[in-house]
């Protein structure tokens, strides 16, 4: 009779740490947003050209090259206020992505595009 008691405990416990342990992924994945694309760029011409996002209470925007093929990345960005700008990797694919606090917490980035910049081509949006 213990025996059963314990694993039922057991089983109530570690089925609560799941629950709460998708829950704060969600949680704090809903205050960061990711982007890819578009997909025409590296030597093949089928890869994504870069990867960004935002991050930091949707106030901070990273863009990242991901090719050395001279086409450029950047994520353009819209504020709440409906102000649109951008922010690109300045260096190519080598290392360190371009980065920048672009807002405030009262102002927030609420949608993303990812961006080749040497096309001006954009994929998205994706809401923030």
């Amino acid at each position: 009779m213990r025996l059963a008691r314990k694993i039922a405990v057991f089983a109530v416990g570690a089925t609560s740490a799941l629950a709460l342990s998708i829950g704060g992924a969600g949680t704090a994945s809903a205050h960061d947003a990711r982007v890819k694309g578009p997909y025409f760029c590296g030597t093949s011409g089928l890869r994504s050209c870069g990867h960004g996002g935002v991050t930091t209470g949707h106030t901070w925007v990273w863009a990242c090259d991901d090719h050395a093929d001279g086409h450029g990345y950047r994520v353009q960005y819209k504020l709440r206020n409906g102000r649109v700008g951008s922010v690109g990797d300045g260096n190519g694919n080598k290392p360190g992505c371009g980065n920048a606090r672009v807002t405030t917490s009262s102002n927030p980035v609420v949608t993303l595009w990812s961006c080749d910049s040497k096309t001006g081509i954009c994929q998205g949006p994706t809401r923030a």
